[in-house]
């Protein structure tokens, strides 16, 4: 018995030296695109139209090529702040702020292409340009050609502007007409200091102070009616688990999409730990089924327990630049970052690293 023991061992050995165990899988880390951090290409916004992702860029217009390079085609304005951009046109300031540009994204640098200009000065004689200056929250896109931007008087009185854009095709896709509306919101008091604008399912919200100097959360239809949303202001929003979650000067909750809110209790974080970063989010987006929030300088995927409580689970950044987060986004099989300090891409797989 002791041969057959023998080549057992031995077949044994052999079959192992054969067949080693596999290496472990290493995740790829993040990459850079290259050129996004020239001078004049610092990335804007981005967007997905004809299945194909486009960065904007303070000068360009870029569509991205391979999972490190893009192709840039100049769009003839420089611009400075985070503006909307979507398959139709994309917002530039000119002439010293003091007129919009609506610029065809699909011909931005065919100037046959026809723009749309809104002269501000004309729309609001008594505008101080220099407190006008449109950022993330003072301007938001419908996603329905229409943008809502949010100017000051010189006595700092604050102006909503209802822009309803409308596109046609010529022998080129250009901007036909471009209408300003500025709209009434009486639930809102227009001398107070902060108010702000996003955009959720298809609709503006607006929060600023009440009369009783209590924040309230307005919604804004596409005719410019404004209607009470919620008891207190809404800055962010990000939906899991079948609710929707809200964050303002204090977290709220939606379980019906969006239609009514409700105040959470004091000890919402508590049993909600993963939603203690909303003040910081940048952004949201679905990951194949995954809530991934976007923070100003972390990534996080969001996980709704069995007992309906809220974690998050910190993602790998390794390859990542510092810098400023503004936007994520996935397209073709792989994820991109666009931050401050460049755009950034890694397989969906290796995404979800941690």
């Amino acid at each position: 018995m002791r041969f057959p023991f023998l080549a057992l061992i031995c077949s044994i050995c052999f079959f192992t030296a054969c067949h080693p165990d596999p290496a472990p899988y290493i995740p790829a880390d993040w990459q850079a695109l290259s050129g996004f951090n020239a001078t004049g290409k610092i990335p804007i916004n981005e967007a997905i139209w004809d299945d194909q992702l486009h960065i904007l860029t303070q000068t360009t217009l870029a569509k991205v090529t391979s999972a490190t390079d893009a192709a840039h085609e100049m769009h003839g304005s420089e611009i400075t702040a985070r503006l909307p951009i979507n398959a139709d046109f994309f917002m530039s300031s000119e002439q010293d702020d003091q007129v919009l540009a609506f610029i065809p994204s699909k011909n931005p640098s065919n100037f046959n292409a026809k723009r749309g200009y809104i002269n501000l000065v004309d729309l609001i004689p008594d505008i101080s340009i220099k407190d006008s200056k449109l950022y993330p929250g003072t301007v938001a896109d419908n996603g329905q050609g229409q943008i809502l931007a949010l100017f000051y008087t010189k006595h700092y009185h604050k102006v909503p502007v209802l822009f309803d854009v409308k596109m046609r095709k010529n022998s080129v896709w250009e901007v036909d007409t471009v209408t300003a509306k500025i709209i009434n919101i009486p639930q809102i008091q227009t001398d107070r200091i902060y108010t702000k604008i996003l955009s959720f399912g298809g609709q503006f919200l607006v929060s600023g102070d009440a009369e009783n100097l209590q924040s309230v959360c307005v919604s804004i239809d596409a005719e410019g009616n404004a209607q009470t949303l919620a008891p207190s202001a809404i800055f962010n929003i990000i939906p899991i688990g079948g609710k929707l979650f809200g964050y303002g000067f204090g977290y709220l909750v939606s379980a019906d999409g969006g239609k009514t809110w409700i105040k959470a209790g004091d000890d919402f974080l508590q049993s909600n730990p993963g939603l203690r970063d909303m003040d910081v989010m940048a952004g949201y987006t679905i990951i194949d089924g995954h809530v991934i929030m976007l923070g100003q300088s972390h990534i996080q995927e969001m996980i709704a327990n069995p007992d309906g409580t809220i974690v998050a689970s910190n993602l790998d950044q390794k390859g990542l630049t510092p810098g400023t987060f503004l936007t994520i986004k996935e397209w073709n099989g792989r994820v991109y970052i666009i931050s401050a300090s460049g755009i950034y891409s890694r397989s969906v797989k290796d995404f979800f690293t941690k």
